[in-house]
Formats: structure tokens, sequence, C-alpha cells
């Protein structure tokens, strides 16, 4: 009677399809292959899910997972480490789960090269693409006719802040796809010179690197003087925060 009990406890906390996979409940990690490719199981949040790593060429990261839904349906999502912390991301569903694992691996987003590095296709309703220069994330999106760029840029955080910038990071709107990502390459350069016009006599490297964290007044008046001229920023940012 314990038996049938814990047959019937484990065939409900256990979907159906992982019983057909695995022939049982599986231990985590347990190993098994589905669609040519060596998958694992685990346990994570909410749902049970199968994981599998491909390393590829270039120091690339293939991370997929399946798993199902509430209504029944396969979910896999696609995960590629393209830089330290940085990932181009799909997702998609499908009835099975060998549909969904095939899906899944078959999934590579297009590639772009432009100033001397890979961009990738982000999966969104309109045109994406991301792209990391020198250790930092890029973005381009494409908006009614417009191109959209946005850079992070580690160093030049505190500035940025000051000037109310979206995000803490660089960015700006052009007319071309190509135009927004050498505007993404180019944008620290043009900051760098940005800031050693408002800083004389003092190392340029230097307050770009600090910005404007020791509270510089000089620093504050000379940006919020020329706000209205700095292009790298968005959109309607025309007035620096005010000092505290």
């Amino acid at each position: 009677m314990e038996a049938i009990t814990a047959s019937k406890t484990e065939q409900k906390q256990t979907p159906a399809w992982l019983l057909e996979l695995f022939g049982g409940e599986p231990e985590p990690h347990q190993k098994i292959e589905v669609a040519g490719v060596e998958w694992w199981y685990w346990h994570r949040c909410a749902r049970p899910e199968i994981n599998c790593h491909i390393e590829e060429g270039g120091g690339r990261l293939r991370m997929i997972e399946c798993c199902q839904d509430d209504k029944g349906v396969f979910i896999w999502k696609y995960s590629l480490l393209v830089a330290e912390g940085q990932y181009v991301r799909a997702h998609g569903e499908a009835e099975t789960l060998l549909q969904a694992a095939e899906e899944a691996l078959a999934y590579i987003p297009e590639e772009l090269e432009f100033g001397g590095m890979v961009w990738f296709r982000e999966q969104r309703e309109t045109e994406g693409w991301q792209g990391c220069v020198d250790g930092e994330c890029a973005i381009v999106i494409a908006d009614r006719g417009h191109f959209y760029w946005r850079r992070e840029c580690v160093q030049a955080k505190d500035l940025l802040t000051l000037c109310g910038s979206l995000w803490g990071a660089l960015s700006g709107e052009t007319a071309s796809r190509e135009d927004a990502m050498q505007a993404a390459i180019d944008a620290p350069n043009k900051l760098r010179e940005l800031v050693s016009k408002f800083v004389l006599g003092k190392p340029v490297e230097e307050a770009y690197a600090r910005g404007v964290a020791d509270g510089r007044e000089e620093m504050r008046t000379a940006i919020k003087s020329t706000i209205n001229c700095i292009r790298l920023l968005p959109a309607g940012m025309v007035k620096a925060k005010e000092a505290a």
C-alpha cells in the first residue's frame, strides 16, 4: 500500500514527459540524450527542466533549456554567451519536447560584421542588434525610421548620472543602422574630447575616469552650461540634474 501511495505522489509531482523521458523520477543533473545532444535534468524555481551547454569557437557558449508550461506547451530558451556577462537571447514554443529541443538547437542568431566587431541580431519585434565594444555592451534598435543606440561606459558612469542620462549609458539617435553602430563605437572617445574642454590644466583621463564624483563645481557648471550641445545624451535630456 505504501509503495502505491509513493508511486502516485511521484507521478503527481513529476510531469509525465519527465517520467517518460527518464523512465522514472530523475535525479538532479541526471543526463539524457535528446535530439542527438546530451542534456541534464534540473528542477529550478517552479518548473523542472532539461539543460544543455555547447561550447563553440571564439569563446562562445550556447546554453539551452526546455520545460513545459502550465498549458502543456513546451518552452525553449536560448542564450549565447558572446562576452563576459553579455548574452544574445531567444525563446520559442513547440508541441513536443523533441520539437522544442530541435528548434532551440537549430536556432542561430544572424551576425553582422561592422566596425571591426561582430553584431548579433536580437529576437524582438523591431530590428535590433547587440555588440560588445571593448568589453562593454552596445545596443542598436530600429524604430519608425530611426535607429537608437545605447553604449555602456563604466568609466563615465558618474558623469552620465549627473547629466541625467537614461540607464547611465551613452546613447543617441541616427538615421541609419551603420551610423548608429559607429556612434556606439566612437561615443567614449567623443566624450573624452568633450570632457577635455571642461577641465583646463588637469589630466583629461583622470577627469574622464573620475567624472564628477568628487563634486568639482567647475565641472558641474561647465556641463550644465553646455548640456544642449551634448549630442551623446538621450533626446529630451537637455538639463542636468540639480546639484544636491
